[in-house]
Formats: structure tokens, C-alpha cells, sequence
């Protein structure tokens, strides 16, 4: 099988800003790779990957210096160019998140500490997020409705609850308890979209 490659090769800086660019593009098979060096800072620096297809980009792929891979970015719809994933690594090559995203819609996101464990768990179809301490420990949890909190429950290092409040349209409404670390209750308060009624 006979296959006809055509390589485009680009070289240039564009600079916006304090960003300088370093671009490079080539095709093959109808898929253009377009890679580019970006320098914010000289300590804010990493290479990009696109991979496109009639003009629309498909994946992203982005690199630290050191050659680890920084994050990746798969787009679901090539017309709508809409995240399907984003996922995330430290530096050291360690996974630091991942994320599912529908348009401006967060379905589910997952975070961790560098050493692998899990720091946070965001469940977009339950409005759910947890988060926990690097011992493993519960350390919050706050429900959603729709992208703001409705309602926020704490816990100390011990176990022991720590604040629970309520919340909507970012107003507290409704309780607002609190608890120092031997469960005694330091705050017992009652509201209304903001204002204060017991």
C-alpha cells in the first residue's frame, strides 16, 4: 500500500503578551500535528501537542520541560470542540486529576495528592464533592445544586464534625453550626439569604 504524505513544516515565534510561542506543524493521512513551545516565564514553560483533523482539534497533549506529560485534553465533538477529558499530572509524572467535562458542565472529577492518593471526588450528576485530609480522612463534603453550594459539612482531624451550613444563591440560608474538635457546638446560627435570624 502505497501512502502519500505531506509535510508542512512552520517555524515561528509569535509573541503575545510576555508569551513567547515556538510553532511547528506537519500533516499526514488528513491529521495536522501542530506543536508549540510556550514560555510564560522562565519558570512557567511547556510544550504543546495538537492533534487536528479538517482544522478541528481532537486531542491535546501538553509536556513540563522535563519530558513528563503535563496534561492531556481528548475533545468528544469535533464541532462543538467540547472537553470530553482532562487529565492532569504533577510534575514528578504522577496522575494529579482527572476530569469529565460536557461543555461548561462538570460530570466528574477526580484529584490527588502526589504521592497517589485521592484529595477529591466531584460527582457532577449527584452535585456531590468530597474531600479528604492526605490521611485518608473525610475533610468535607458539599452538595451542589447546580454549580453553587447548598450545603457545606466539615469534619476535624479527629473524625469529629466541625461546621455544617446551608446555603442558596450564595447567601447563607438556614443553619450555620459549628463544633471545636471535643464536639462542643461554638456556633448555633439560623438565617435567611443572608441575614441573620436566631
Amino acid at each position: 500500500m502505497n501512502r502519500t504524505y505531506v509535510v508542512i513544516l512552520l517555524s515561528t515565534v509569535i509573541i503575545i503578551g510576555c508569551t513567547i510561542r515556538r510553532q511547528n506543524e506537519s500533516s499526514r493521512d488528513g491529521v495536522t500535528v501542530t506543536t508549540e513551545q510556550i514560555t510564560n516565564s522562565p519558570t512557567d514553560r511547556y510544550k504543546k501537542v495538537t492533534y487536528s483533523k479538517d482544522s478541528r482539534p481532537y486531542k491535546e497533549l501538553g509536556y513540563f520541560d522535563n519530558g513528563n506529560r503535563f496534561y492531556e485534553a481528548y475533545y468528544a465533538r469535533l464541532d462543538t470542540l467540547r472537553v470530553a477529558t482532562l487529565i492532569n499530572y504533577f510534575q514528578n509524572g504522577e496522575l494529579a486529576s482527572v476530569s469529565i467535562i460536557d461543555g461548561s458542565k462538570l460530570i466528574t472529577r477526580y484529584a490527588y495528592y502526589p504521592d497517589g492518593k485521592i484529595q477529591l471526588r466531584h460527582n457532577g450528576y449527584t452535585g456531590v464533592e468530597e474531600n479528604w485530609n492526605h490521611d485518608g480522612k473525610l475533610q468535607s463534603v458539599v452538595e451542589y445544586s447546580g454549580v453553587i453550594p447548598k450545603r457545606v459539612t466539615k469534619w476535624h482531624t479527629n473524625g469529629r464534625m466541625s461546621e455544617l451550613s446551608e446555603w442558596s444563591n450564595d447567601y447563607l440560608n438556614g443553619k450555620w453550626f459549628q463544633w471545636d474538635s471535643l464536639g462542643n457546638q461554638t456556633r448555633k446560627e439560623l438565617y435567611d439569604m443572608g441575614k441573620l435570624k436566631r
